[in-house]
């Protein structure tokens, strides 16, 4: 388990980004969760989300958006900035979004699959060409059946698509999973929906929400600044505090679940002796070290207000994955039955 900046816990603050994007409804919300995970110091992981983000959902309707999010994402790196990064969020917002590459993808990655690949038999253009009929002749189980056979050669497959279907992207730009980038570009050629034309114009995030981000970050000591409350729909995915005693830990063993998080790795950096993986347990140099840091960086969660309080720590209710995905997709985009998948991540 991982505790971000404003002691949200990080594979929930990721869930809830991709809830709220995909909800639309609260542009502030979904550039909140977002720098959450950012100035927590998850700086390549968050563009690995956007990335993913991109493929599982957006790229089907929008495959010419590749060259502009690319160059936003190398201008974030160039500059430290997460501006960038929120100017492609602005335009996902406002785009057509489609599950149809994400099911696939979901089905393949979470499939029990015991088959096991034969090294011998290298990947061609055939066997691609025989995934794409079986998508057109909507053969989806036969089509997750072959990739799966085939996942550990994903790049090989990459490589291939780009050759022979002129693909424009950088794949060494980082993305969680190889595997939804070639779902996705599959889906798309067979569906016949690759655009190379670009648009004429992109949205940028307006000064507003940009100084919005700002000035969370700003004052990310002040437990006020906790605005948003964890989804309470991700309890199908499995989340960390599921293995954890996580109310109890949170608020005893805090210190060394916020020290796995780069940002507070940094601010304990001048503080502590050691750290105590067996106990889990932060041992600071001193008492008035451990005072200095208390009082420089503590967000105070036990006599806070429980408005605030309460935005994370709360007991997650059950659900489905197909209770998930289809509050934000309508039924008859349904090509994979989940009920019979074990479940377990998104990411």
């Amino acid at each position: 388990m991982k505790i971000t900046r404003l002691l949200y816990v990080e594979d929930e603050v990721i869930y809830s980004f991709i809830s709220s994007l995909l909800k639309g409804s609260n542009e502030k919300e979904i550039y909140f969760w977002f720098s959450e995970l950012y100035y927590s110091g998850f700086k390549k992981k968050s563009i690995a989300l956007i990335q993913q983000v991109y493929y599982d959902y957006y790229y089907y309707h929008n495959t010419s958006f590749v060259s502009y999010l690319e160059k936003q994402i190398k201008k974030s790196q160039n500059d430290k900035s997460i501006v960038p990064l929120l100017n492609i969020i602005s335009n996902l917002m406002k785009m057509k979004k489609n599950s149809k590459a994400f099911q696939l993808t979901q089905c393949i990655k979470n499939s029990k699959s015991t088959i096991k690949e034969d090294t011998n038999k290298k990947i061609n253009i055939k066997i691609i060409n025989k995934l794409i009929g079986y998508i057109k002749d909507d053969k989806f189980l036969n089509f997750c059946s072959l990739l799966c056979h085939y996942k550990n050669s994903v790049k090989t497959i990459e490589t291939l698509l780009i050759k022979q279907y002129r693909i424009n992207y950088n794949k060494h730009i980082s993305i969680f999973h190889n595997l939804s980038r070639v779902v996705a570009i599959l889906v798309s050629v067979a569906d016949n929906k690759i655009v190379s034309k670009k648009k004429g114009f992109y949205y940028r995030a307006t000064p507003q929400m940009v100084e919005f981000v700002f000035s969370i970050d700003k004052n990310c000591k002040n437990i006020e600044q906790r605005l948003f409350s964890i989804h309470s729909n991700i309890g199908c995915f499995s989340l960390s505090r599921m293995s954890e005693k996580f109310l109890k830990r949170f608020y005893i063993q805090w210190e060394y679940y916020a020290y796995q998080s780069p940002r507070w790795k940094r601010r304990m950096k001048n503080y502590i002796e050691s750290v105590d993986t067996k106990k889990k347990k932060i041992v600071f140099k001193n008492d008035d070290a451990m005072d200095e840091f208390y009082e420089k960086f503590y967000i105070d969660m036990e006599d806070g207000s429980f408005e605030y309080i309460k935005k994370s720590m709360f007991l997650m209710e059950e659900n489905t994955f197909e209770n998930w995905l289809y509050s934000y997709f309508p039924k008859k985009e349904r090509i994979v039955d989940f009920s019979v998948l074990p479940f377990t991540s998104l990411l």
